[in-house]
């Protein structure tokens, strides 16, 4: 079953609001966006190379809207930063950094200064 990009929007874009309310939000695991998305939809998708389509997809939407990459929110469990996929799968979010800290700099302008600052709609799709 696809991947009900409005559902995951929603899903993101309420990451993003807690975010903006206290500073050690603002993050979701791949593990928890499916957790969510289940709660919402009624449908399991595995957190392991589900998500990347789905998320890029939403890129390529923000980035026709003038909008950052809503999915530097959705990091992995383990390193608390998103995964190789995140990387170059919209206009709007760079290829990435050959250097780890460059790619970590990178990665926390882009989810710091202009996911959780931008004026996030209701809907997008």
């Amino acid at each position: 079953m696809d991947i009900n990009i409005s559902m995951l929007y929603e899903i993101l874009r309420e990451v993003v609001r807690q975010g903006n309310i206290d500073e050690n939000k603002g993050l979701i695991t791949y593990g928890d966006v499916s957790k969510e998305y289940e709660i919402l939809t009624g449908v399991n998708h595995s957190p392991h190379g589900t998500w990347d389509v789905p998320l890029g997809q939403i890129n390529n939407i923000c980035n026709n809207h003038g909008l950052p990459p809503i999915s530097a929110v959705v990091v992995l469990s383990d390193t608390h930063v998103p995964g190789n996929g995140f990387w170059g799968c919209a206009p709007n979010v760079p290829n990435k950094p050959l250097d780890e800290n460059e790619a970590l700099s990178t990665w926390l302008d882009i989810w710091k200064r202009e996911v959780l600052s931008a004026d996030w709609p209701e809907t997008l799709i």
